[in-house]
């Protein structure tokens, strides 16, 4: 005889929660069937039958179940005595004495008394702690019988992830699969359309008969003489979200030899998980861990994926990036740990909250792979390690803590802000931190500490997120530099200067990596002259402030808040210097330089720089005149005679001017002395040191200027100006003769026309023009359609006289070119005679027969015929009705011949 076991196992959290989206109650460690006899939260059914000479199959059982125990009484105790005789010991189960014949059995620990052997054995329980129960499905009496239990739930998401054990205890029948005893276990789920069990699919279906007479035991194992069995098998099923909200049964069937001399038999166990991903908070440590999420356990196969945006709501993995996980790290292992580096998405950027979806693959048969996914949201609470720093060239630095959560922003939850009073700061000598050298640790928000020698050293911070949760933390070591200063020298050959003076100024500081020269102008910009070279080398043009910046090779560099490279701080040193730098004087000679016969000069030289002196010459650098800023000169020439001062600035700056005596001689200088109405004309006096003007007829735009040496006036009409020069002498003042000059006016045209005819003919479009502007010496005609002409009269002909009017423009101009310009509109008269094809003289509408026209017309005469050629009507005025008649009569309908002479 053989022998199957079967265990189911489901996995759950509480044994009150209901099967709707919670546990499978009653199935883990049940004490009896009729608990949860319930299709809300769970029911047990049994079958009894015959098996068949056919093996089980995922559509059809190889046995016959022809009976249905609904009572929970018979389900757990019915008996079968055929084929049980007395040689068949009593089972052991020390919670079930005597239980060998029953067909349906909850057990307890202990083990299959038919399997028991010097070196195997079944245990009633599958080799998990957790479970106390199990059920027995069949007997040990053989008889060809066939038990069935079902097992009805609602999936949801408390529920998703069932997991069964289950076990066979076998009489080695050595038959084939058809008849072996066998064990069959299959997942349904009800459609609701027409209330019937359908199979989910070949996945969810599971068959094993005993060995046959022709395979080895394998996967079983020998349990004592004629007995085999086959140890405790796991198979994890995922049914959410395929079937949530669905119900679905659970049916597990055992058969004994269809030849009814071995039995078979099978125990399960299960249970329901859960389908839910759950994050162990935050993982602490110096690393770059975020936290650990827990999957269901038990399924074949983990993938994990991560989302490319953040979150997002897809429970579709090709929305998703896979993560890479070794084989042995996706077979088994349901915790993950969630990295940093997955909050980097597609774009560069790091999100504070990302989406990870979790693909559960498992296998019921073996063959068919079952694939569930579950998703869930991680919020980035781990403190990233960041700080601000201060490097100062004495040695010492300030550290502020600016380490936060990546999830936090402002007004978000206060438990993701880093408690930065709780900060650790450690400092180390060197650039590797130990403890042999440490040097000083801290606790806050700031850190300050100076170091003795500068060069590299290395500082650690540890942050954790706050004072309520002291385990996420994370620690990250830094390495900064201690500084020196430089102590700066140099030397200059000369600090006062006259503009445009070169000098050098030469740097004498040892051991400098970089120096920059930077000169400060009083204008209050700068320029960097040199950033390498030892001396500056330059001229000088105005008062500067020379500053010296060198730096030895003590630097740090600076990181930002991201904890990257920012800017770089350098020790260095500035030391200035004022170079002082007066200008060259800039002469100015005021007083009379035209005088009057006889009299002499008195000018004066002046300059910008103050307490310069000044010397008189006859020639540049020639015999010395007198000393002193006055010149006293008698001129001799109307031209003049120029003499030269030498002016010298405190520091030694020379510079030269000169000026013109001369004795009074008035001129006028006119540019141009014709021009056309509304223009200006300037003249210019010289030759005097005041000057008079006066116009003939008067000028108003002469208003205000009598006296300037230069006059911009608009005179309307030809004008004489006269202008008389004035001169200083010890006595008083000289006039010039008058000086005159006459400024010609050219009255500017006024468009003015004649036309002959004063429209356009249609029939003869030739029109004359003729311009009689007054004061028009040229004239440009323009008749539009690109035709021009220059001549003062012009017969044009048109021959665009398609609309009403033809727009005519005219410019004259006179003798200096100054011109005026208009346009003008002329009418187009059109000549036309229209007739009527056609009239009805008894209808309404058109009754008579006549000729419109917009003309006066001679000569006119009108003859209409009939088809025979007789004259019906005639008459010689163009405003005349023909009515139809003929001596008093309707004229017969038909066609006319008219004949019409007329002239324009």
């Amino acid at each position: 005889m053989k022998k199957l076991l079967l265990l189911l196992m489901t996995a759950g959290i509480g044994l009150t929660a209901m099967a709707q989206g919670g546990q499978c109650l009653g199935l883990k460690n049940p004490t009896n069937f009729a608990l949860y006899n319930n299709p809300l939260t769970g029911r047990y059914q049994g079958y009894t039958g015959t098996k068949l000479g056919q093996a089980s199959t995922c559509t059809t059982f190889g046995s016959n179940f022809s009976t249905t125990i609904v009572a929970a009484g018979s389900l757990s105790g019915i008996s079968d005595g055929s084929n049980c005789t007395s040689s068949n010991p009593a089972s052991v189960d020390q919670n079930n004495q005597g239980d060998q014949m029953k067909r349906f059995v909850i057990k307890g620990p202990g083990n299959d008394p038919y399997t028991t052997s010097s070196n195997n054995h079944l245990p009633y329980m599958p080799p998990d702690s957790t479970f106390s129960r199990s059920i027995r499905l069949g007997n040990y009496c053989g008889g060809a019988g066939a038990e069935m239990i079902t097992y009805e739930t609602e999936i949801g998401v408390n529920n998703g992830l069932i997991t069964l054990w289950y076990a066979m205890s076998l009489e080695n029948a050595l038959h084939d699969a058809a008849n072996n005893p066998e064990f069959a276990l299959k997942v349904q789920r009800l459609n609701d359309i027409n209330n019937t069990w359908e199979n989910i699919g070949n996945a969810y279906c599971y068959v094993q008969p005993s060995p046959t007479n022709s395979q080895n035991l394998s996967p079983f194992l020998a349990g004592g003489t004629g007995n085999v069995f086959l140890p405790w098998q796991k198979v994890v099923i995922s049914l959410y979200p395929a079937c949530a909200g669905q119900k679905i049964r659970i049916m597990m069937a055992t058969g004994d030899c269809s030849m009814t001399a071995h039995y078979g038999a099978s125990f399960i166990a299960g249970e329901c998980s859960p389908m839910k991903l759950t994050a162990s908070g935050c993982a602490a440590g110096a690393n770059n861990n975020v936290t650990e999420i827990h999957a269901p356990k038990g399924v074949l196969e983990y993938r994990w994926y991560r989302s490319p945006s953040g979150v997002i709501q897809s429970q579709n993995p090709a929305d998703y990036i896979l993560i890479p996980r070794s084989a042995e790290q996706r077979r088994g292992d349901s915790v993950f740990t969630v990295l940093a580096d997955y909050f980097v998405v597609e774009d560069g950027s790091t999100v504070a909250e990302q989406t990870f979806l979790c693909e559960l693959r498992s296998t019921m048969n073996f063959v068919d792979t079952i694939s569930s996914v579950l998703t869930t949201t991680v919020t980035n609470k781990k403190p990233a390690i960041m700080l601000n720093e201060q490097v100062f060239c004495d040695g010492s630095v300030i550290l502020r803590d600016k380490s936060r959560s990546p999830a936090w922003s402002p007004g978000s939850d206060p438990n993701l802000v880093v408690d930065s009073n709780h900060s650790v700061w450690n400092y180390y000598s060197g650039p590797t931190p130990s403890e042999e050298t440490l040097l000083f640790t801290e606790t806050g928000y700031e850190s300050h500490y100076t170091f003795e020698t500068p060069g590299e050293h290395s500082i650690t911070l540890r942050a954790q997120l706050s004072n309520e949760d002291t385990s996420c933390w994370n620690e990250k070591t830094f390495t900064i530099r201690s500084l020196a200063t430089p102590e700066t020298h140099y030397n200059m050959s000369d600090s006062n200067l006259c503009s445009g003076d070169t000098i050098m100024i030469t740097d004498n500081t040892p051991n400098i990596l970089w120096r920059e020269w930077i000169v400060h102008h009083d204008n209050g910009t700068s320029d960097t002259l040199s950033v390498s070279g030892a001396a500056l080398y330059r001229p000088y043009d105005s008062t500067e402030v020379v500053e010296l910046r060198n730096r030895n090779n003590y630097s740090y560099t600076v990181l930002n808040v991201a904890g990257t490279a920012d800017s770089t701080v350098y020790c260095e040193n500035t030391y200035s210097k004022t170079i002082l730098v007066e200008q060259y004087p800039t002469i100015r000679i005021l007083g009379d330089s035209i005088v009057c016969r006889g009299s002499r000069s008195n000018v004066e030289a002046t300059s910008n720089v103050p307490n310069s002196t000044y010397d008189w010459y006859q020639s540049y650098n020639g015999a010395l005149l007198q000393n002193g800023a006055i010149l006293n000169q008698e001129p001799t020439s109307e031209d003049g005679t120029v003499y030269f001062t030498r002016a010298e600035s405190p520091f030694g700056c020379v510079s030269w001017g000169n000026v013109r005596i001369a004795l009074i001689n008035p001129k006028v200088t006119v540019p141009n002395n014709r021009m056309c109405t509304g223009e200006y004309v300037d003249l210019f006096a010289t030759g005097a040191n005041e000057f008079t003007w006066t116009a003939s007829p008067a000028d108003p735009s002469l208003y205000g200027q009598e006296n300037a040496e230069q006059i911009h006036v608009s005179p309307q009409q030809t004008t004489v100006y006269s202008m008389v020069g004035h001169a200083q002498t010890s006595e008083g003042t000289c006039n010039a003769s008058p000086v005159t000059n006459t400024i010609t006016v050219y009255p500017i045209p006024v468009p003015t026309f004649e036309m002959s005819p004063g429209f356009i003919d249609s029939e003869d479009p030739t029109v004359t023009f003729r311009d009689v502007s007054p004061y028009s010496t040229s004239s440009i005609w323009d008749f539009g359609g690109g035709n021009t002409s220059t001549a003062s009269q012009v017969n044009h002909y048109f021959t665009s006289i398609k609309e009403d009017s033809v727009q005519v423009g005219l410019t004259t101009a006179n003798a200096l070119g100054c011109a005026h310009d208009t346009s003008f509109w002329v009418r187009i008269e059109m000549f036309s005679v229209w007739f009527p094809n056609a009239f009805t003289p008894n209808l309404y509408g058109n009754k008579v027969f006549k000729l419109e026209t917009n003309n006066e017309l001679e000569y006119f005469s009108i003859y209409i015929y009939d088809r025979r050629g007789d004259l019906v009507f005639s008459s010689e005025d163009q405003n005349f009705e023909w009515d139809g008649t003929h001596n008093g009569a309707q004229c017969q309908q038909g066609s006319y011949v008219y004949i019409c002479n007329y002239r324009r």
